[in-house]
């Protein structure tokens, strides 16, 4: 069976690249999983954790806000920011998540910087779920 081709991406640098079976993504309107022969289309990504191979036991990224592109065999997955579960150190991500959390404290819903601070919040929170006692 064909593999698919993928590649996170972030302003920084290419983050991964790597052959997957299957690929699970956060997409604006849930999760989507991809395999190989996946129509091609592009969707809005929205922080969560990427998975790698199996929902149970694949390998997990956490991923920010974004865009992901299916065509053919190809997934390319550009986001602000993302972070492998090996490389997620959860002090880090709980000083994160409350400095994104006290920074959203008291934003209007017109304040021109609460969308970023949202966004902010939602990858500390996708960072410390891959630091909890159950791994999945």
């Amino acid at each position: 069976m064909e593999n698919l081709q993928l590649e996170v991406v972030t302003p920084e640098k290419l983050l991964l690249t790597t052959e997957a079976r299957m690929v699970t993504i956060p997409g604006q309107e849930g999760l989507f999983g991809v395999l190989p022969g996946h129509t091609s289309f592009l969707s809005g990504v929205k922080a969560g954790h990427l998975i790698i191979g199996d929902v149970d036991k694949g390998e997990r990224y956490a991923i920010s806000k974004g865009f992901a592109q299916v065509y053919r065999n190809q997934v390319t997955v550009l986001v602000d920011r993302a972070i492998s579960e090996n490389d997620v150190n959860a002090n880090a991500a709980s000083h994160e998540y409350n400095q994104a959390k006290e920074a959203l404290h008291g934003l209007s819903p017109e304040d021109p910087n609460l969308a970023a601070c949202q966004d902010r919040l939602a990858f500390a929170e996708a960072c410390l779920a891959l630091t909890g006692p159950v791994k999945r």
